[in-house]
C-alpha cells in the first residue's frame, strides 16, 4: 500500500456577515443571509407588566453553520 500526501488545502475565507430582519413562521427574526440566528420580539403591553414594551432576543445562536 503507498500513501501519498494530500496537497495543501486553501485556507477558508472568514464568515461575512449579511444580517437582516424578516418575518418567518410569523414571527420577527434575525437572519444572517438565509440562516435564522435570533428571535426578536417585543413585551406585551396587556396586562402592564415588567416587560411591557421591552425588546427581547429568544434562541440565539452564536456560531455560524
Amino acid at each position: 500500500m503507498q500513501v501519498t500526501a494530500l496537497p495543501a488545502a486553501s485556507p477558508v475565507p472568514p464568515h461575512r456577515a449579511k444580517f437582516a430582519t424578516r418575518r418567518w413562521r410569523g414571527l420577527r427574526w434575525v437572519f444572517d443571509s438565509d440562516e435564522p440566528i435570533v428571535l426578536w420580539g417585543k413585551g406585551r403591553t396587556e396586562p402592564p407588566g415588567y416587560t411591557a414594551g421591552m425588546l427581547y432576543y429568544n434562541f440565539v445562536k452564536l456560531r455560524p453553520g
